[in-house]
């Protein structure tokens, strides 16, 4: 003859259904070195739910800076506005998503360097720095700086980088030909060769292989409308 225990009753049994608070409390008592060692091994937003799980994980996990973490990360990561003062950080490669309240350094005071409306300009990131470059008759390049004040700072060189530049890419690279430092190559033709800009001359040149020739400007050039560069680096 056999018994029936209620359900609900009783150590361990099938049927009981462990509260939220009860969960919360079994991972309190988990070992600091533990939670260390898992929190190791997170994405930045996956380590910033975990560490919001429980007061204990909190006084055993640092609070990071999410926005230095977000350049340490193998992919990019999307921010959207959810409402004025709260964004959602969303982790394409996980699906996960997480809800901060970023404090934005607002650059509407920022003074945009004197330059007219016509001109191209791109922001490209060089070197941990940002860019601004302006394309008319001549190139000039521009790094944010933040301290003491934000303000534009023109540069006079890029050092062993060099640019590459288009309406839909930009990026820096240390090329691995000592010919290709400071300068900054555009998707555009003069006759059937591309065009580049070095910043130790402050003039256009043709590129290739060939003699290079002087580029007057970029009036008597040609422009790649539908194309971008590609980072070898990004396969």
């Amino acid at each position: 003859m056999t018994t029936q225990v209620p359900k609900g009753k009783g150590k361990g049994l099938e049927g009981r259904v462990e509260s939220g608070a009860e969960k919360r409390d079994y991972l309190s008592k988990l070992p600091g070195e533990i939670v260390e060692f898992i929190a190791k091994k997170l994405y930045v937003v996956d380590y910033i739910n975990f560490r919001a799980v429980c007061q204990t994980f909190q006084q055993v996990l640092p609070r990071i800076n999410w926005r230095e973490a977000l350049f340490k990360l193998e992919f990019p990561s999307l921010i959207v506005k959810s409402r004025s003062d709260i964004h959602t950080l969303i982790d394409p490669h996980m699906g996960d998503d997480v809800q901060l309240q970023p404090r934005w350094k607002t650059l509407a005071e920022l003074k945009s360097p004197d330059h007219h409306d016509l001109c191209q300009n791109f922001l490209v990131e060089c070197d941990g720095k940002l860019l601004l470059v302006f394309v008319d008759e001549s190139v000039h390049v521009y790094k944010l700086n933040f301290e003491p004040v934000m303000v534009w700072e023109e540069v006079n060189s890029l050092g062993k980088h060099a640019l590459f530049l288009s309406p839909s890419s930009c990026f820096s690279q240390i090329p691995n030909c000592s010919d290709m430092e400071n300068k900054i190559y555009f998707p555009k033709l003069f006759g059937d060769v591309l065009v580049y800009y070095c910043l130790r001359t402050h003039k256009f040149y043709t590129a290739g292989a060939g003699n290079k020739q002087v580029v007057p400007d970029f009036y008597n050039t040609t422009q790649f409308l539908s194309s971008c560069w590609i980072d070898p680096r990004w396969g």
